[in-house]
């Protein structure tokens, strides 16, 4: 079952918050279902676009349980102030942004409750004591969700480590989602294999945090980790825990995905925050003594290099890959970025000398369907 599921049938649905102005800042309202709010310790989970979406497992584990937590959302919240605490202006930035007018609806479920070795219908043994564990255990559940905690400061990556601080649960790599709810796809295409597969082939692969300091005080971003290393050097390894029928559309994915987020960073850098908050993606590349980005087109390249696919296998995919490129990204930035043009975005993309990469036969044949397909974009200002 489903985790969306199994939370509203072992939780309670105790309340609902909005977030707007308030004097000089702006404050959560919590308005509880039946007041008042239980003083039990528990976790509790933030749902959104009609108890649809999980945007953060958070944790009550101190005197006053689930009512004093609240009154802690209720504060008074300084917006962009440089001293705010990380986690009120994350909460800050996605509420006036990727959640901006949403209601979040507020689940409950006390600890008291876990007596038995299981959470939420899953056998796991855990402590009936509060404890961060549960916590941790249900927000690595919520991965499967294939969408982004993004009330969550915490980060959990594929295999295990963490990254970032404070509390919640992780926000996942996956594919940006729509507002709106996703038409069916048709099976076998590669909208169904990006939306739906994607992320959980994504989560297979070994990815690297970088340390605190290069993180917090040169990138500032909480949700920076890397995969791959130079040149994609861990290539064979991470297409060995991707099933063998996926492999083609995984390296295409993952090509998009970070050639998408290089582009914003470089040409459209007011929005990318925006872009990695609705996202969090990892990063192409390694940390060292600072980040190093690695050229996009070598995803494109490294499995050819090494043997781990052989070309044949993805040139048949780049031109149904091409147009659910360019329509998908194009339908993100109306939905999410509206301030970023599709023909803007391509002149930074085609215009960038990284672009001109041209080892292997996979790179070249992609830039030749993607310029034959996104002419009319370009010439069209679209």
């Amino acid at each position: 079952m489903p985790l969306i599921d199994r939370i509203k049938s072992h939780a309670a649905h105790v309340a609902n918050l909005t977030y707007g102005q308030s004097g000089d800042g702006h404050r959560f309202t919590v308005v509880p279902t039946r007041p008042p709010l239980t003083e039990q310790r528990g976790v509790y989970f933030l749902l959104s676009h009609n108890d649809t979406q999980i945007q953060k497992v958070g944790l009550t584990n101190g005197k006053g349980g689930l009512r004093k937590r609240m009154r802690g959302y209720e504060c008074l919240y300084p917006g962009y102030a440089e001293d705010a605490d990380p986690t009120v202006a994350l909460w800050h930035r996605i509420m006036t942004g990727p959640l901006q007018g949403r209601t979040l609806s507020l689940w409950f479920i006390s600890l008291s409750a876990f007596t038995t070795v299981e959470v939420l219908g899953n056998s796991l043994t855990v402590s009936c004591d509060p404890h961060p564990e549960v916590e941790r255990i249900l927000a690595r559940e919520a991965e499967a969700c294939g969408q982004p905690l993004l009330m969550s400061s915490r980060q959990a990556c594929g295999d295990g480590t963490a990254v970032g601080g404070g509390n919640g649960g992780p926000v996942p790599p996956v594919p940006p989602q729509p507002q709106q709810p996703l038409p069916p796809f048709e099976p076998g295409s590669f909208a169904e294999y990006f939306y739906t597969r994607f992320p959980s082939d994504l989560r297979r692969i070994k990815k690297q945090e970088p340390n605190p300091i290069v993180r917090d005080e040169i990138m500032r971003d909480p949700s920076a980790i890397f995969f791959g290393g130079l040149d994609w050097e861990s290539v064979e390894a991470d297409l060995a825990k991707v099933p063998f029928e996926n492999r083609g559309r995984f390296v295409l994915s993952i090509f998009m995905v970070t050639l998408t987020e290089q582009v914003i960073y470089t040409y459209f850098r007011n929005h990318y925050e925006m872009w990695r908050a609705g996202t969090g993606f990892p990063k192409f590349g390694w940390s060292g003594y600072g980040p190093h980005h690695e050229n996009p087109f070598i995803l494109l390249w490294a499995p050819e290099r090494e043997g781990a696919i052989q070309p044949n296998v993805v040139l048949p995919l780049l031109p149904e890959f091409v147009r659910f490129y360019l329509e998908a990204t194009a339908s993100y930035f109306q939905q999410h970025l509206p301030a970023i043009q599709m023909s803007d975005f391509l002149w930074g993309l085609m215009g960038d000398p990284e672009y001109q990469f041209n080892r292997g036969a996979v790179a070249p044949a992609f830039r030749s369907h993607f310029e034959e397909a996104g002419a009319h974009l370009v010439r069209g200002g679209q």
